[in-house]
């Protein structure tokens, strides 16, 4: 069980709105929960399933990595993203071995489940689908400057309040990682 915050910090279990107070966070876009400005909260009762309650009833992405992602129900035409995305992390997990560089690529590794989970429960729209398709096939060519422009494209718009910054901001490292493994 979690430890409660320290009392040096109150008013930490509850959501900050944008001007800082706690209380409710009305009136915020979808993407202020990606950027950590307001606790997740039940958007869809789609997201639920890969979600736990913690101790003060927060919803909190369950967190697997890339590796141990379910991608049973990831239909037959977006399979390419799953084992792209697989192959691609695990060439870059291989490159080095010192223990700071494995945690850079851990890291990538759960978000990049995260994405996997998300588009093994269908919570991806078909534009976002096809900007990752468009992405795997590009790091299959080691195209990578069009790569990078597939990312930035998911920044902007739906894709961002759908994939989500964590998961964008993995696949830019991992981007990295596969042009200067360092």
């Amino acid at each position: 069980q979690p430890a409660a915050p320290p009392p040096s910090m109150p008013g930490m279990d509850m959501p900050m709105n944008l001007s800082g107070r706690t209380g409710a966070a009305s009136k915020l876009p979808p993407s202020a929960e990606v950027a950590g400005i307001v606790a997740a909260g039940t958007r869809s009762s789609k997201t639920e399933s890969s979600q736990a309650t913690d101790s003060r009833g927060a919803i909190s992405q369950k967190i697997v990595s890339i590796d141990d992602a379910d991608t049973s129900s990831v239909p037959p035409n977006q399979q390419q993203i799953v084992s792209s995305l697989r192959r691609t992390y695990g060439y870059v997990q291989s490159l080095q071995s010192s223990r700071s560089y494995q945690i850079k690529v851990e890291d990538i590794g759960k978000k990049l489940g995260g994405l996997l989970q998300k588009l093994n429960e269908g919570l991806l729209g078909e534009d976002v689908v096809m900007e990752l398709l468009e992405l795997c096939d590009a790091l299959e060519r080691t195209d990578y400057p069009h790569a990078y422009s597939v990312i930035t494209r998911l920044t902007k718009g739906d894709a961002w309040d759908e994939i989500g910054r964590g998961p964008i901001m993995a696949l830019r490292r991992l981007l990295d990682l596969l042009q200067s493994p360092s």
